[in-house]
Order: C-alpha cells, then structure tokens, then sequence
C-alpha cells in the first residue's frame, strides 16, 4: 500500500521505490539511484536556492555599477572583496549577508551531495503512462488522451 512506502509511491500493490542497504543485493526489477526523499537531497535543494537567491542579488547589484561593483560577479568571494572597496556600513552590512548566504548555499549543497543516500527503484514498472486514442464518430472525429499517473 502507498502509506507503507517511505515516499508514497505505490503500484499494483508494490512500492516504486525501498531504501537500499549498501553492501546487499538488488533484488530483480529495481536499480540503485540517488535518494530524493532523504535528508541530503533537502539540502542539496536548500542549497541551491540559498546561493542562487544570493548570488541573483550580488549579480543585479554588479550590473548597476559595473565600475564599482564589479567583483560582485564572482561567486561566493565578490561580496566579501567588494565589502573591502567600500566606505559605507549599510553596504557592508548587505554584502556580509549576502556574501554568508551564498557561502551557506555551497556548504548545503555540497553536504547534500557527500551525503546522498541511495535508494531501489522500480526499472520494471513505468511511473507514468500516456496513449492517445484517436475517436471517430458519426459527425466528428477527434483525438483523446489517457494517462496513468
């Protein structure tokens, strides 16, 4: 049943996907991918969104003043090296924050990368299914779509 699967996914009865134990064998019809629904991957996502609001931030703001800001194109560093060039405390309070969130996106994603989990999936049975059914009638004709989700 779909509530005795640790992600919910369930078909004919079995579950699409099992954690895999390292060091046991696969049982026929799955394959051994990277967990999705562990820990690590919520981080590698965590991770990719914390720099990529950071450094999205960094690059408009290098964009503005090129000539002043233009250390803010590198990843991570610009902000911290720009932080140097500049006089003003606000600033350098923003890019502190914004240098420490892209800093904390690599450091997320990397640890979700290092510890990713592995987990069996169903090679035999397809996720998703969609056949299009062409319908002839007396006055129309027309094409239909059936899919399984």
């Amino acid at each position: 049943m779909a509530r005795d699967c640790i992600s919910g996914l369930c078909n004919a009865g079995e579950c699409v996907e099992r954690a895999y134990e390292p060091g046991t064998a696969v049982p026929p019809g799955y394959d051994v991918e990277t967990s999705y629904s562990d820990a690590a991957a919520s981080a590698r996502t965590a991770g990719i969104w914390f720099f990529g609001a950071g450094y999205a931030g960094a690059y408009v703001a290098a964009l503005s003043l090129p000539s002043r800001l233009g250390a803010m194109y590198v990843p991570v560093l610009g902000p911290w090296i720009t932080m140097g060039q500049l006089e003003s405390g606000g600033a350098k309070a923003a890019l502190a924050i914004d240098g420490a969130v892209q800093g904390l996106g690599v450091v997320l994603f990397l640890g979700g990368v290092v510890g990713a989990g592995k987990q069996l999936v169903r090679s035999d049975v397809p996720l998703a299914t969609l056949q299009v059914v062409p319908t002839v009638g007396r006055d129309h004709a027309g094409v239909g779509f059936l899919g399984a989700f």
